[in-house]
Formats: C-alpha cells, structure tokens, sequence
C-alpha cells in the first residue's frame, strides 16, 4: 500500500468522498457560471443524488415503388429529391416546430427508411436539417449588410458562456481523483471532460496529461453509473472546475472529488 508523507494512506485518500455528496462542502462552495435555469443551479449537481447541475450554453409515397421491386438506392434517391423536400418545406422558416409535429415528421422518416430497407438513422434527422438549414439562413443575412431582412434582426449582444462547473473543498486539499454521474431523470450527461485547478481561486492550471497536453477524461455513458478518474499525480489545491467538452444532449454532471485536507496528510 502506498504512504503519504505523512500518517494517511495514499490508497485512503485516493477513494475518500471530500464532501459534495455527503454535503460537508456547502451549497455555497460550489458554484457555475451559466445555470440553464432555478433547477439546475450548481448546488444540485452532487454525487449520488436525484438532482443535477445542467449548463445552459447547445418522412408514403415510397410504397408503391417498393413493390415494384426497385432496388434500395433508387428509392433512397426517390425520397431524398422529391418526399423528404417536401417535408421541408420552408424549413429555414420552421426552424423551431412543435414537439408534436416534430415527432409526426420523424416518424415519416423511419417508415420511409423501413420501406426503402435501410436504418433510419443513416440518415440526418429532419430536425438536425432544419436546424442546419435555419442557421444557413440567418448566416447569409448577417453577412450581407444589404439584405431586406437585417431591418428584422434584433441588436446583437455579446454574451459568453462558459461551460465549467467550479467546487470550493473548502481548504488546501490534496486531489486524486473525481466521480461523475448524468442527469438522474433524463437522458443527458458529459462524455469527456477536462479539469482544472487553483489554489486562490483567480488562477487556475489545467490538468495535462503524459504528453503536456490538456488531459481529457472519459466521462459518462448514461445517466446513472458512476465513472471514477484517478489522477496520475494527486493535486494540492483548494478549487476544482470541470469542463465538459462533449456530451449526450446536454452537458450534465454530478460531481464527487476524492482526496484529503493536506492537514490530515
């Protein structure tokens, strides 16, 4: 068993919980910069509860053909250029449809897909296209200072948000690792993540991997499971942030640090 410097175990310390799901470390400790909203304040966001902290940041007319016993392609190619367009339809326009006719339009989809004999999900979602196709638009009018439909747009604010989530321990602690949970309700949570720390608070190292490169840790793959990081070289810090770079829906974490009070080391 690897020995501290002092009289704690290293391997204690490497799986003590410092408090965010036991709430030694206050609500008041553990802050983020953009909430999505009341529900999802950083506070919330703690190992092993039924809450979490959320950033705010972010297609029949193949049938027939079908049974005419064309081949797969053609039919692909017959629903790309005159179904699936139709469906679209204004689409840079309805950029935001109701849920409910989002689902019907989906739905056409994946029975078109059924019919012509491939995976629906080969194929973008209607909404990720409209999306892409609303954006499009709104680019082309904001780069042509002449085009009519600039008199509509409302004043551009600059608003940064940063993904990051930032626990206080509370005093200098030495860091060896963390746990991370998703949404405890819903189907989101952080893939990879990076960490960063301070021991002011004002000035922060992002933790680098082997190679000097900021490291990027495998986060979660569902909701529920709990997902250890150890660190290669525990840290000696105060602050902890976490990064989520990539995610499943939305960037959601439940965090847990693990690691002793230099005082007890």
């Amino acid at each position: 068993m690897g020995m501290s410097t002092g009289t704690i175990p290293d391997d204690f310390c490497r799986t003590r919980r410092m408090g965010m799901s036991t709430r030694v470390i206050p609500d008041d400790s553990v802050t983020s910069a953009t909430p999505y909203d009341h529900r999802f304040v950083a506070a919330n966001g703690r190992f092993g509860t039924n809450r979490s902290w959320l950033a705010r940041s972010m297609n029949m007319d193949a049938v027939w053909l079908k049974r005419a016993g064309l081949p797969s392609d053609l039919l692909l190619n017959v629903y790309v250029s005159f179904i699936r367009p139709i469906m679209e339809y204004a689409s840079p326009v309805l950029g935001g449809l109701p849920k409910t006719l989002s689902s019907e339009l989906e739905k056409i989809q994946k029975l078109c897909c059924k019919l012509i004999g491939i995976e629906h999900h080969k194929l973008p979602t209607l909404q990720s296209r409209r999306h892409e196709a609303s954006v499009r638009e709104l680019r082309r009018i904001l780069d042509d200072p002449t085009h009519p439909c600039r008199q509509f747009l409302p004043p551009v604010v600059k608003t940064a948000y940063s993904l990051r989530r930032h626990v206080d321990l509370g005093q200098e602690s030495r860091v060896y690792g963390v746990i991370t949970q998703g949404r405890p309700d819903y189907g989101q949570w952080a893939r990879t993540y990076k960490l960063s720390f301070s021991t002011d608070g004002g000035n922060w190292t992002t933790y680098a991997d082997t190679d000097g490169s900021d490291k990027l840790f495998q986060g979660n793959y569902d909701r529920s499971s709990p997902v250890y990081n150890f660190l290669d070289s525990p840290v000696t810090t105060r602050h902890v942030q976490f990064h989520p770079r990539t995610y499943q829906s939305r960037p959601v974490m439940r965090v847990e640090v693990l690691g002793c009070p230099t005082e007890m080391l």
